[in-house]
């Protein structure tokens, strides 16, 4: 596999607190990477630095090769879009992954038209593209907001908490999503907890003092009680990571 990320001897700090230092780390094309990390470890600031929303103090990062993002190369999704307007139409949601400084909405041309068709289908929407998105449940506003952010067809999806706030069913669901899409993307998806690594994630990207890359299979009771300060316990049910605080259940 070739490296589609590269973060080289990256350092960042927020005045005085310093949050990587030298951090070397390569993420290979096609790779569906899992992020954990106690509050404050630095996922929220390893997004932004990829996402190009900081920079780092030393060192540099490469995306596909390149130290400067084209536009499409990243998408992003995050936990809580910030300034939509919920009483929007789900097609036109997913419209607004088309909207740049060359185009607006009321003048989409065929072949845009098209394309936002052909994503609603593809994401199970087209029968819902005309209700509200505020009237979908969790797990449809996930997949909507998914949509919206892959009709650019980026190649890297980053994904900030996307499981937050669903039932089990609808999260098994948005993982099932997740896991096709893998298939021709390189995923990252961020979370605060631990149960959202399954068999169809491979890797986890463990930020604390030392980020490192573990197989999934390879997660230990040491290296999680490491990274969470000794808060958390792990317990695998057949490939599946739970996280229970203080007392584990089987």
């Amino acid at each position: 596999m070739s490296a589609i990320i590269n973060f080289n001897q990256v350092a960042f700090s927020y005045k005085n607190h310093r949050v990587f230092d030298d951090l070397c780390l390569s993420i290979n094309k096609g790779e569906y990477l899992g992020i954990i990390g106690p509050n404050g470890s630095g996922k929220t600031t390893f997004l932004k630095l990829l996402l190009g929303l900081l920079n780092p103090i030393r060192g540099s990062i490469e995306i596909i090769g390149e130290k400067s993002l084209t536009h499409q190369a990243i998408g992003y999704v995050p936990q809580t879009p910030a300034k939509m307007n919920f009483s929007l139409k789900v097609k036109d949601v997913v419209a607004l992954g088309l909207i740049d400084k060359t185009s607006f909405l009321p003048w989409m041309n065929k072949s845009q038209a098209k394309k936002i068709t052909n994503t609603l289908e593809q994401f199970h929407l087209i029968d819902k593209q005309n209700k509200k998105f505020s009237d979908l449940s969790g797990g449809e506003q996930k997949r909507c907001l998914i949509a919206r952010t892959l009709i650019t067809e980026p190649s890297i999806l980053l994904l900030d908490e996307p499981t937050a706030g669903l039932d089990p069913y609808m999260e098994k669901e948005l993982l099932n999503l997740l896991h096709d899409l893998s298939r021709s993307l390189t995923i990252l998806q961020v979370s605060h907890d631990l149960h959202f690594v399954s068999s169809h994630i491979k890797k986890v990207l463990c930020i604390s003092s030392r980020p490192n890359i573990h197989d999934t299979q390879k997660l230990t009771e040491k290296i999680i009680h490491s990274i969470y300060y000794g808060d958390k316990n792990l317990v695998r049910h057949d490939h599946i990571i739970e996280n229970n605080h203080q007392h584990g259940h089987t």
